[in-house]
C-alpha cells in the first residue's frame, strides 16, 4: 500500500517544497497538489519545486485540467517536471472544478477531457504516456504519467475535479 498527502499550494512555493520534503523524511510515498488558479500557486511551479527538494517521494497534479490550461500546455509544463524529477511525476487531470468557477468557465466534458489528454500524448515524447481506460460517465478521469511507469493507471488521486 502507498500513502500520499494532498497539500493544497495556499502557502509561499518554499515552505511548500520543505513541506513535500518532510512528507518524505516522514515516510510518505506521493504528495499531490492540487491546481485551481487564482486560489493558490501554479501547481507546476510548486511540484518543480518540491522536486528539486526531494529525492524519492511521487509528486502529482489532483488534478489540472484543459478548460484553463492548453493541452500544449499542460504537456509542457509536466515535461518539465519530468525533467527535474525523473520517474516521480504524474500528472492528474480532471474535469476542473474550483480552477474553472473563478474565471468564468464551465468544466470540461469527459469527452473534452479525453481529448485533451490525447493531445497531451501527442507532445509528450513517445513512451512516457499513460491514459487508462475508461468509459463515458466513468468516476475516473483519464489521466497521464510522464514519467512513463503505470502510476497513472493505479493511483486514485487524479479522481475528481479541481
Amino acid at each position: 500500500m502507498r500513502i500520499g498527502l494532498r497539500i493544497p499550494p495556499c502557502a509561499p512555493v518554499g515552505q511548500i517544497a520543505d513541506l513535500a520534503h518532510d512528507a518524505e523524511c516522514a515516510g510518505f510515498d506521493e504528495v499531490w497538489f492540487p491546481d485551481s488558479q487564482l486560489l493558490w500557486r501554479d501547481v507546476f511551479a510548486v511540484a518543480a519545486a518540491a522536486a528539486e527538494a526531494t529525492t524519492r517521494i511521487t509528486l502529482g497534479t489532483a488534478v489540472t485540467n484543459f478548460a484553463t490550461r492548453h493541452p500544449s500546455v499542460v504537456a509542457s509544463s509536466a515535461r518539465t517536471v519530468t525533467e527535474i524529477a525523473p520517474g516521480r511525476f504524474v500528472l492528474g487531470v480532471g474535469v476542473g472544478d474550483s480552477a474553472v468557477g473563478p474565471v468564468g468557465l464551465r468544466q470540461s466534458t469527459g469527452a473534452r477531457c479525453e481529448r485533451g489528454s490525447r493531445w497531451c500524448g501527442i507532445f509528450l515524447p513517445a513512451g512516457t504516456w499513460t491514459l487508462p481506460e475508461h468509459g463515458r460517465g466513468s468516476a475516473t478521469p483519464p489521466r497521464c504519467d510522464p514519467s512513463g511507469g503505470e502510476r497513472a493507471a493505479q493511483s486514485p488521486a487524479g479522481r475528481g475535479g479541481g
